[in-house]
């Protein structure tokens, strides 16, 4: 489905990842795990959905500014369809690589850099809904300074027994 977002806010973490917020013109249904494709500059660029399905009013995307130039075209284009007010286009939902909420079996969720976007839609479907079974979080960067979700992660980590973080 086709829909046009405004980018309702961008915020800028301390290691150059940006959380892109969007907001539909229509509601998104989704699962935890989709992604969106993002038209940008005449291309679809695909971003992993970061917020869980019941907070579906804004779409959260993050987005490495790296020396990538796919990257910093990226969030370019959202920060100047931020500043001028205009709208962007997705293409939503899409992915197979979705929650299972009927299964009881340990869920192990591995992530790099701005990855985490993917698992966060996950693990955060999971600890809303209140899911029981056994999560273990693993997340890799190039830099302890890059695990820019390190202290939520360490939260949810000492706030629900079935969730590890390593």
């Amino acid at each position: 489905m086709i829909l046009n977002c405004k980018i309702i806010k961008i915020e800028a973490s301390e290691c150059n990842i940006f959380k892109v917020f969007i907001k539909p013109d229509k509601c998104l249904n989704f699962k935890a795990g989709q992604y969106v494709l993002a038209y940008l500059d005449g291309k679809k660029l695909p971003f992993s959905i970061a917020n869980c399905p019941t907070c579906n009013e804004l779409i959260e995307l993050h987005v490495g500014s790296s020396v990538k130039e796919t990257a910093v075209k990226s969030i370019s284009h959202f920060l100047d369809a931020f500043v001028n007010s205009s709208e962007i286009q997705i293409d939503a939902p899409h992915g197979n690589a979705w929650l299972r909420e009927d299964s009881n079996s340990p869920l192990l969720l591995i992530a790099g850099g701005t990855g985490l976007s993917y698992i966060n839609s996950i693990l955060s479907n999971c600890v809303n809904r209140n899911l029981p079974r056994s999560i273990y979080v693993y997340w890799g960067v190039n830099n302890i300074d890059l695990l820019y979700a390190d202290t939520q992660l360490k939260a949810l980590s000492s706030d629900f027994n079935n969730v590890k973080y390593v």
